[in-house]
């Protein structure tokens, strides 16, 4: 059972980390999310593909079209916002923020001209007029997708909270995939790169 600080940590995490959110449109996918089911495995036994991509950190996450992997001390959040299609944290929680990953799927497919950066373009946009401090993110192929991203950093409630959004565009489905990684400002210099091993696992089915 969850404990009562435990929940109150993951209900901040959830109001706080709702900085995910689409670009285009208020619904992230249009239709009911699917429930995903989560492969545990050991840490010690990672997965790499022929390339040397790590494709399994632990936990493995099977999420609307795709998979995403993160260490055994993470756990889904189970949350029940509709808008999010997957949202896990990091168990070994040292403040009262949890360290988190969301994912946000955005239908695109009523926009003729649509690609990462044109998507990185609009967010940077609608984040500075949302009040968000916005920073250049980097741009590489993730096992075999070109992807771009930010980081964000913003104020609420008293917490500063900082993060990373990185977008992966299907051009097959026409679908922009938002991954944010969030934690305390403080902390985000820290655990940055472990963010970044978690989203360098993500992969379309």
């Amino acid at each position: 059972m969850i404990s009562k600080t435990l929940q109150t940590r993951l209900k901040k995490m959830a109001l706080l980390g709702l900085v995910s959110i689409s670009v285009f449109s208020l619904a992230a996918c249009g239709g009911k999310k699917k429930s995903k089911g989560t492969t545990n495995k050991s840490t010690e036994v990672t997965e790499v593909d022929s390339e040397g991509n790590v494709v399994n950190l632990g936990n493995l996450y099977e999420g609307t079209g795709y998979t995403i992997s993160a260490p055994s001390n993470w756990a889904d959040a189970k949350t029940s916002n509709e808008s999010l299609d997957l949202m896990i944290y990091d168990t070994n929680i040292t403040g009262d923020f949890a360290r988190n990953l969301n994912i946000i799927i955005e239908d695109l497919s009523a926009y003729s001209s649509m690609d990462a950066d044109k998507y990185l373009d609009a967010a940077k946009t609608k984040l500075v007029q949302s009040g968000y401090a916005v920073e250049d993110g980097e741009s590489k192929d993730i096992n075999g997708v070109y992807t771009t991203s930010l980081i964000y950093s913003y104020t609420t409630n008293g917490y500063v909270v900082k993060g990373q959004q990185t977008y992966f565009y299907n051009e097959g489905d026409k679908k922009v995939y938002i991954v944010t990684f969030a934690c305390a400002e403080e902390e985000f210099e820290t655990y940055k790169e472990a963010g970044n091993e978690i989203i360098n696992t993500f992969q379309f089915d």
